[in-house]
């Protein structure tokens, strides 16, 4: 996927990566990075797809697979949010909350164990927080409908 990614050598409005079973992009903004909503955004985002202009998605994917070499080092800030300090935008009391779309979101952090440093949800989500990219997201349901974060820094 990078060396694809990395052909092109133009501008473009919008970069899709998807998988194109699943969804209708007529309502979507691409003034924000448009990903599939669910129910446990507080673990991380489900990368069905990602689309948004390209601006946004340079930032994004341009260097994603050294960065993701790095969030496995030991040592890694990815690792301590995840299993030591909190992670970030998470409800160590409800899972299925989703906090980022909620205002009060100060709620104590959930802390994981290292048997789930590969997750891909938790994985897609630090590299948004880790590149100030979680407040250009947006969520769009099954039913086109579609959710911002209420946080923004």
């Amino acid at each position: 996927m990078e060396a694809s990614y990395n052909l092109i050598d133009k501008k473009y409005d919008i970069i899709i990566l998807l998988r194109l079973d699943i969804f209708d992009i007529k309502n979507f903004d691409f003034n924000y990075i448009n990903t599939e909503y669910w129910d446990q955004i507080n673990a991380g985002l489900i990368p069905h797809y990602f689309i948004g202009n390209q601006l946004l998605m340079d930032k994004l994917f341009k260097n994603i697979f050294n960065d993701v070499l790095l969030y496995f080092n030991p040592n890694s800030e990815y690792i301590k949010l995840l299993c030591e300090i909190g992670w970030p935008y998470s409800d160590l009391n409800d899972e299925f909350s989703n906090i980022i779309l909620k205002i009060d979101n100060s709620k104590k952090l959930m802390i994981y164990s290292k048997n789930v440093i590969a997750d891909d949800h938790l994985l897609f989500k630090y590299h948004f927080f880790r590149l100030n990219l979680l407040n250009n997201v947006c969520y769009v349901n099954e039913k086109g409908i579609i959710f911002f974060p209420i946080n923004k820094n």
